[in-house]
């Protein structure tokens, strides 16, 4: 582990020598909120990484005018990704990715501006969806979607500004609707099980 670390590591850090765009993160200094090379008076532009002790690469991160812009990407330190952000002007905009340690995917997220907006995905681990739906201003909202480990549609209801609203449906796990519910501004008024 320690001997990838090493190399990809030294390969960074070649490719910054070739380059000049890939430094190590210590060589920067935050200032006004803008990211700078220690000595210079002009926000960088390039992408950085910080390592872990080992010489593995921790984090690598692309940057535009002294702002995270672009792929941001956080990395276990055995080598594996466990997140990749995107970035514009400084702010989370797009999808962010999420790997848990064992490597499967445990969430996929929209961002536009610092804010959850768009649909999203959580997954079981190592299996399938456990849940899918939609954000607004960081607010579940519309149609959601919760799903067992065998991938079986477990509910199924509609989010307003994070509150549940109106009917919900329950099924067993060979598909069978076997309870529903309603729901006003997130407050349960019915339970009818089927």
């Amino acid at each position: 582990m320690v001997r990838s670390g090493f190399w990809s590591l030294l390969l960074l850090l070649l490719a910054g020598i070739v380059n000049g765009q890939d430094i190590m993160s210590d060589r920067l200094d935050e200032r006004d909120g803008l990211q700078y090379v220690i000595g210079e008076n002009v926000p960088f532009t390039g992408s950085a990484f910080t390592p872990y002790e080992s010489g593995a690469i921790m984090i690598h991160a692309e940057y535009k005018k002294g702002k995270p812009h672009g792929k941001t990407i956080t990395y276990y330190e055995w080598g594996k990704i466990q997140s990749i952000e995107e970035y514009e002007h400084g702010l989370l905009h797009g999808l962010i990715t999420h790997i848990d340690s064992s490597g499967h995917l445990s969430a996929k997220l929209s961002y536009e501006k610092d804010y959850l907006n768009g649909p999203a995905e959580y997954y079981h681990p190592g299996k399938g969806i456990q849940s899918k739906g939609n954000y607004k201003d960081c607010k579940e909202d519309g149609w959601w979607y919760f799903y067992r480990e065998d991938g079986s549609l477990e509910k199924k209801g509609r989010f307003v500004d994070a509150s549940e609203e109106g009917w919900w449906k329950f099924y067993d796990p060979t598909g069978q609707l076997v309870r529903e519910v309603f729901y006003e501004n997130g407050e349960l008024k019915y339970d009818v099980p089927l």
